[in-house]
């Protein structure tokens, strides 16, 4: 799956339903999370290079610490662009799997016999979210990209990052490619930083909401949705 670039081709319009996928396709963790606990237990990730990530996070990143933790890869410099990609898909298979929520998988395979459209967007790593895009059927993803020199990433990301407003403007994008109606689109989404992303649609849910993303989504009548 490459990212999308727009073009002026014609395409039959449609709906889309978009996801966002910590804590909402997923729920109560992050893929990250859940991955480095996989390397961990398998020996290919080392508490200096934890350290390493900590440091980066601490001392040379910008913005909120929820930021930071979200575009510092340090772990991964240094590791081979390949293996970390066959990695992806045995820990999809063996750890991922399990723990995508029922009711999205529900909603999802409803939206598709519907016609819709299906799009993953998510500012985790492009190559950690890809094997379960395609296992699901879904046919977009926009994620992170990291930066690989001699196949080998060195722990920087390749912007745009789709977080917040980015993650609005690579979703208009996306659907004016596709032929998508966002006004008539879905999204699901958990996050304070996803709501310009919900914004964008004509029908926005918020996913398992913490208070204060429960009192935005009732003052604005938008939907709840909790698994």
């Amino acid at each position: 799956m490459q990212r999308v670039q727009s073009s002026a081709r014609t395409i039959h319009s449609c709906p889309g339903a978009i996801w966002d996928v910590d804590f909402s396709l997923i729920p109560q963790t992050s893929v990250e999370r859940l991955f480095i606990r996989f390397l961990l237990e398998r020996h290919r990730l080392g508490l200096a290079e934890l350290a390493r990530t900590v440091r980066a996070v601490l001392l040379e990143g910008q913005g909120p610490i929820a930021l930071r933790l979200k575009t510092t890869k340090a772990y991964l410099a240094g590791h081979s662009a390949r293996e970390m990609e066959q990695l992806a898909r045995i820990f999809t298979t063996e750890r991922l799997h399990s723990a995508v929520s029922a009711g999205a998988i529900r909603i999802m395979n409803d939206h598709r016999r519907q016609g819709f459209r299906l799009l993953l967007l998510t500012g985790c790593p492009e190559f950690l979210i890809r094997p379960l895009a395609e296992d699901l059927g879904v046919e977009s993803l926009i994620g992170t990209r990291l930066e690989e020199v001699n196949g080998r990433w060195t722990g920087r990301l390749i912007p745009p990052h789709p977080y917040g407003e980015a993650k609005r403007r690579l979703l208009q994008v996306w659907a004016l490619d596709r032929g998508v109606q966002l006004g008539e689109s879905h999204a699901y989404a958990d996050s304070p930083a996803d709501l310009e992303m919900l914004e964008a649609v004509g029908h926005p849910h918020v996913v398992n909401p913490n208070p204060r993303m429960r009192r935005i989504a009732l003052a604005r009548g938008w939907s709840l949705v909790e698994w």
